[in-house]
């Protein structure tokens, strides 16, 4: 018995030897794989402060600003003791960085921890035939922001487009714009250029800041791509030259104005108004048409109304379309009483979309009218003629219906 007993404790002596024995080898064993992954030297900690940018990848990289005369470059995350860590990042001036070949700070959107390969930059196309250039905004590339728009101008028009927002940093656009232009007029001195005007919203706060503008001679474009290139082989790329101010449109001071004949025929007590043209309309990409209605006002109730033939959508437009008011359809209206509205109206390319009222003018006895309104009224009722003026296109009129 004491035998058994006496072996029993040799072999259990044996293998907790063993089982310790092992343990201690696997303590040694991940001893040394964490040394493996420490940085021991300070050249390592160097060589890693020191790396480009370009080679850096999503995963270990982070970017923060420093002071106004340089920024901090991105670097790897090292794993010491088990711990997770993020070596100091390495203060690079901005010349330095320019001579070095490095991204400068703006290259870096710091908001969204996310890294710019380049400067920002827009593409579009230009396509002219006769009487008509067709600008297609692209893409953006590179803008450090929330959302985009751009605003699409040429220098020898009033008209003025605007695109939706896009998400960045590189929003797609691809909306298509249409601009009148002679043929003439392209090789004209000064150049015709196109003109983008690139706005960023912030989500947060939705204030609608200046990010840059563009400026391309449209001749030149004409010139290497050809007046109708073929899909996807006249795509330009333009920098965007980063500003602080920017201009909605190139309307300035120029209002939207509207060319109208009136007359009165006393004896057949019946009011002629001819629509004849409009300049200077400020449009939107969604405008397809646009109409005129055309009503009797008494007292500031609708009584009669016409509604023009729909005109292609254009900064100035040409009616010449004639409406006729017989009074003795109305027999207790009085004349001091009347008053004409003209509101123009566009209609949008999306059906469920309501036409959206561009503005007013209003000519007649009325308080809604402007005093040249009200003195064109008085000079068609004394003239026994047809009576034309130009009118400023007001704020929408509103009806009463009866």
């Amino acid at each position: 018995m004491s035998l058994t007993l006496m072996w029993l404790l040799v072999a259990g002596s044996l293998f907790l030897a063993l089982d310790f024995l092992i343990f201690v080898a696997y303590i040694i064993w991940r001893q040394k794989k964490r040394k493996d992954k420490e940085i021991k030297t300070k050249d390592e900690v160097e060589n890693l402060i020191d790396i480009n940018p370009n080679e850096m990848t999503k995963k270990n990289m982070w970017i923060n600003m420093s002071d106004s005369d340089g920024f901090l470059i991105p670097c790897k995350t090292i794993e010491i003791n088990g711990d997770k860590r993020r070596l100091r990042p390495k203060k690079i001036p901005f010349t330095k960085e320019k001579e070095d070949g490095y991204l400068d700070a703006t290259q870096y959107d710091y908001r969204t921890r996310k890294r710019q390969n380049g400067i920002p930059m827009v593409s579009f196309e230009l396509f002219y035939r006769i009487g008509e250039l067709k600008v297609i905004i692209r893409k953006g590339k590179q803008l450090t922001g929330d959302r985009f728009s751009i605003s699409v101008m040429l220098s020898n028009s009033t008209l003025s487009y605007n695109t939706s927002y896009v998400n960045g940093p590189d929003p797609v656009f691809n909306e298509t714009f249409r601009f009148p232009l002679q043929i003439e007029d392209i090789s004209a001195d000064p150049p015709v250029q196109l003109k983008l005007n690139i706005w960023s919203l912030e989500k947060l706060s939705e204030e609608k800041k200046p990010f840059g503008l563009v400026k391309a001679s449209v001749e030149e474009i004409l010139i290497k791509y050809g007046l109708m290139p073929a899909q996807g082989k006249g795509i330009v790329w333009e920098n965007i030259e980063r500003c602080t101010t920017l201009i909605e449109n190139q309307q300035g001071n120029l209002s939207t104005e509207v060319f109208i004949h009136l007359g009165y025929l006393s004896a057949a007590r019946r009011i002629v108004v001819l629509l004849s043209e409009v300049k200077n309309l400020i449009l939107k990409p969604n405008d397809k048409l646009i109409v005129g209605v055309i009503s009797l006002i008494y007292r500031d109730s609708e009584k009669k109304t016409f509604t023009s033939t729909g005109i292609k959508a254009e900064s100035n437009i040409k009616f010449r379309e004639e409406f006729v008011f017989h009074l003795s359809e109305f027999p207790n209206l009085g004349i001091d009483g009347l008053a004409i509205c003209i509101e123009l109206q566009a209609i949008q390319k999306k059906l469920l979309l309501k036409p959206r009222i561009l503005g007013s003018v209003t000519v007649g006895n009325s308080e809604k009218a402007e005093r040249t309104g009200r003195e064109h009224w008085a000079r068609m009722l004394t003239s026994g003629s047809s009576v034309s003026k130009w009118h400023t296109i007001q704020e929408p009129y509103v009806l009463v219906n009866n």
